[in-house]
């Protein structure tokens, strides 16, 4: 995209700059993030410290907003359930382009102790949106989320992706740091408990009957 202005003569228009890389320029220092907190209370806990004194994250140029359209930096935290993924989903279509996803914390990432035999969890919330960052921790410390979002600036400023391949770089890193390999494998976890796993009382028929004088 290009931004051109026209002379009111009849003269070629000028290109002056390139608008797609002033906005990624001006976007990586001015980051604007929304909340999506779920009903884990840990990580939502910690993120009052870190609008606090002591780490103030206005100092990064991070702005809260209430509202998905003002925002393009998302941070996920606590177990994403079924019944709120579709609430996820929208307000994520609602952020303007271009948009960031931080997933904070091992239960949004991969679902945590919650979306163990639970039918009502997603196992991770990059089953639903793209994730740029991964933040794992339970919950992580503010030093670990200000790391994070350095490297989601770095990541912005030296343009490892562009919005339009963004889904074909997810698939191929899905961390900052690490290239993982991702192997389509079948789920051995059917729903149905292994009842040799479970404890039986035993049976009053084994014991044996002794007479005792």
């Amino acid at each position: 995209m290009w931004l051109s202005f026209h002379y009111l003569t009849k003269q070629p228009p000028i290109q002056l700059f390139q608008l797609q890389r002033m906005i990624s320029l001006i976007g990586q220092d001015s980051p604007v993030y929304g909340c999506f907190s779920m009903v884990l209370v840990v990580v939502s806990l910690n993120l009052l410290h870190y609008i606090g004194l002591r780490f103030d994250f206005d100092r990064y140029g991070l702005v809260p907003r209430l509202i998905p359209r003002q925002a393009d930096l998302i941070l996920t935290a606590g177990t994403v359930t079924i019944k709120m993924a579709s609430s996820l989903v929208r307000l994520y279509k609602q952020m303007p382009e271009p948009k960031y996803v931080i997933a904070m914390g091992a239960c949004t990432i991969t679902g945590g102790m919650f979306s163990t035999d639970s039918y009502s969890t997603v196992h991770g919330v990059d089953k639903l949106i793209p994730v740029d960052v991964y933040l794992p921790g339970c919950p992580p410390k503010p030093e670990a989320v200000i790391d994070a979002i350095t490297k989601l600036r770095k990541k912005i400023s030296q343009k490892i992706f562009e919005v339009e391949d963004r889904t074909v770089y997810q698939q191929e890193n899905r961390c900052f740091t690490t290239n993982h390999k991702v192997y389509l494998r079948h789920s051995t976890n059917t729903g149905n408990y292994n009842q040799g796993l479970l404890y039986q009382l035993p049976s009053t028929s084994e014991i044996p009957f002794r007479f005792e004088f």
